[in-house]
């Protein structure tokens, strides 16, 4: 009786710890299959979004410190505001004609303040035309509020030398204080504004780009009319070539050879190495100037021919020809388009323009087509910085690049969508996100393929191209102490371990002491 008294009692003291056990396991693993990392954010958040809010924010970076983000903070805000103030800008005026110098442009901002109170704030206007007469790198010009509106009046000097036939203006409204990133507290934004000009001068080039080929002197002509009524004087232009041999660097020593056979009377010709220079020229009001000269190749390689226009000695403007291709003067017949080493039943590579300060390439261009990649100015990147904020909350990093399609010396896009190639930046991972500026200053998702240290993507237009580095991937691995939710029978298996032996032990005891 005492024996099957002890058995009982053992085999309840074992039940009790085992479901005790089986307890506390379920307390920590939580639901099973519940646990998952909720899918990337691929699309901007709505402007009323608050980056603090879990569905805005990434779950793959590493947040285990829940200090380094304020859920109550307004993206735009100070941190201090739990709700982000419902305001809206306006602007008109934009000039819908294109201006000329002696114009005088004025804008005005309405603010929607919807109840919020505007004391102190004002209108920052990023205007690149003002900032270029203003002789300022960096455009930003502050905006008085007038109750609820703010204007900004000024005149285009008439002897000014507008360089460029589209300026970009864009507006944000702020209360002038910083958040606690260290950025302005920006209640509305307005991008995607453009002032349209007429250029003082206009430029047009004659040098063939087809069949080219090494140790030839290649004519070129390159004239300028002044659309002005004044005079354009002390003005220069500086001759050169970019060009680089087939794997894509520099040709060194072997430089291309510019000589000037034509120009104004009265001009200055300087012949330097790699490149030549007029200086002295005057352009009448209502007038024009040509300059003529030659161009030979030294080897083969793919380029440029560039006119740098200076003003008082300051480059003002750059003027290029299509993209061109030097081929060996002893080989095939000098066309750039000779296919005749391809091997049969291969077609030709598309053609690949490269950066080669950046590495970025961009395949699928149409023939002629230079690629250039500059980085934006600092205003434009606080202002994207912010936008990724919103979206992302913090960051392990952000790289952008002004990635631009050139032919002729300006701007295209391309007719079809190119495939665009860009090494992962020093310090970056491979958990990374990709955005593009659209014309409206907004950020939109691109989907990318990250392989051999590259990122690549499809391409159908171009602006500033964003990179955010997200930091590490997260991984199943215990968070304060506590066992991981998903997968882990350890617990259990070690309680059903400790109970069968110790009801073994129970009924070798039991079976010892009545066989004894």
């Amino acid at each position: 009786m005492k024996t099957r008294k002890l058995t009982a009692l053992l085999l309840t003291l074992v039940m009790s710890l085992t479901m005790g056990g089986l307890t506390v396991f379920a307390d920590e693993s939580g639901d099973a299959g519940t646990d998952e990392n909720p899918p990337t954010i691929t699309e901007p958040a709505e402007p009323n979004d608050k980056p603090g809010d879990p569905e805005d924010l990434d779950k793959t970076e590493d947040l285990d410190e829940t200090e380094d983000l304020d859920e109550t903070e307004d993206s735009m805000g100070s941190g201090e505001n739990t709700d982000k103030p419902d305001v809206s800008i306006e602007v008109t005026g934009i000039p819908e004609k294109p201006v000329k110098a002696g114009d005088t442009i004025s804008y005005t901002v309405k603010v929607e303040a919807n109840g919020a109170d505007t004391t102190g704030w004002y209108v920052i206007a990023n205007d690149r035309l003002k900032a270029e007469i203003d002789k300022s790198e960096i455009p930003g010009e502050k905006m008085d509020l007038n109750g609820n509106t703010a204007t900004l009046t000024y005149s285009i000097p008439k002897d000014f030398y507008i360089s460029s036939s589209k300026y970009y203006v864009d507006f944000k409204l702020t209360d002038g204080e910083k958040d606690k990133y260290g950025f302005e507290n920006i209640f509305a934004q307005n991008f995607g504004n453009v002032i349209n000009a007429v250029p003082t001068l206009e430029n047009s080039i004659d040098f063939q780009v087809k069949g080219l080929v090494t140790d030839t002197a290649y004519p070129f002509a390159v004239t300028w009319k002044n659309t002005s009524d004044y005079a354009v004087k002390n003005f220069s232009v500086d001759i050169w070539t970019e060009i680089r041999d087939k794997e894509g660097d520099n040709y060194g020593k072997n430089l291309p050879t510019h000589k000037v056979t034509g120009y104004p009377e009265g001009a200055v010709v300087k012949q330097e190495s790699g490149s030549v220079k007029v200086e002295n020229l005057t352009i009448p009001a209502g007038g024009s100037i040509k300059i003529t000269g030659t161009v030979s190749f030294p080897a083969e390689g793919k380029g440029q021919l560039h006119f740098n226009e200076l003003l008082n000695g300051a480059l003002v403007n750059q003027i290029s020809t299509t993209g061109f291709t030097v081929n060996a003067s002893a080989g095939g017949n000098g066309n750039d388009n000779d296919n005749t080493d391809q091997k049969p039943g291969t077609t030709p590579d598309e053609n690949t323009v490269k950066d080669k300060a950046t590495g970025i390439t961009v395949r699928g261009v149409e023939e002629g087509v230079a690629l250039s990649v500059k980085a934006v100015n600092k205003d434009q990147q606080t202002a994207i910085e912010e936008q990724v904020k919103k979206l992302l909350g913090n960051t392990k990093g952000i790289k952008i690049f002004d990635i631009s399609l050139l032919k002729d010396g300006k701007e295209v896009q391309p007719g079809a969508p190119v495939k665009v190639t860009m090494p992962i930046p020093e310090g970056f991972g491979t958990n990374l996100k990709l955005y593009h500026q659209n014309e409206k200053g907004v950020l939109e998702a691109v989907n990318i393929s990250v392989k051999d240290s590259n990122v690549s993507f499809e391409a159908k237009s171009f602006s500033p191209y964003v990179l955010v580095n997200m930091g590490a991937k997260a991984v199943n691995t215990p968070v304060n102490g506590k066992s991981p939710k998903t997968g882990d029978t350890s617990s259990m298996m070690l309680y059903l371990m400790l109970a069968l032996a110790a009801m073994g032990s129970a009924g070798f005891a039991a079976k010892r002491r009545v066989n004894g």
